[in-house]
């Protein structure tokens, strides 16, 4: 739930698609490539079916919110690029709800996707594992339904990046959380 630029200056549907594709990045974690990272046991990491016994440190709470700060500011950057390319070779992306929706979608989703992988790839601090992959869970399936679904970012209703985006923010998240 960051700020990313709209389409339109400051017109409504500007704001919408700007809140849209703000909401996508609301959270901590992990992506729809269909792999389940968890460390099991120290030193352990479990990517799909592979199991690899890599010496591994459990990453610190300040380190992990530090470093997925800065994954999410740097998606930022890149949904704003986007954008901008987007909109310039588009100029009526967003003169329709069903082209604001493909602009969510074609725009938005990929680099949430991938900072969402690299996310997941910190791992979680010793004891907030339960936390850390809720909030992942929560991300896993708001990025679900906003694919399925982009209008769900685009009307005022339930935006479901909101309940992860505000227990992100409870963890300690300032750029991967909250509205910009």
């Amino acid at each position: 739930m960051r700020c990313v630029p709209s389409v339109r200056g400051a017109g409504g549907a500007s704001r919408i698609l700007a809140a849209a594709l703000a909401a996508l990045g609301a959270g901590l974690a992990g992506c729809g490539s269909g792999e389940q990272t968890t460390a099991s046991e120290p030193g352990t990491r479990v990517t799909g079916s592979t199991v690899s016994h890599e010496v591994e440190r459990a990453i610190s709470k300040a380190a992990l919110i530090k470093r997925g700060d800065a994954i999410c500011r740097r998606t930022d950057r890149i949904q704003t690029a986007r954008l901008k390319a987007y909109t310039k070779k588009h100029p009526n992306a967003e003169s329709t709800e069903a082209k604001l929706e493909k602009t969510v979608v074609q725009v938005a989703l990929p680099p949430i996707r991938t900072e969402l992988r690299e996310l997941r790839g910190l791992g979680s601090p010793r004891g907030d594992e339960v936390e850390v992959r809720a909030i992942i869970t929560g991300i896993q399936g708001a990025l679900d339904a906003a694919k399925k679904d982009p209008g769900l970012l685009l009307d005022s209703g339930e935006d479901p990046f909101v309940p992860t985006g505000r227990s992100a923010a409870n963890y300690g998240f300032k750029d991967c959380s909250s509205p910009g």
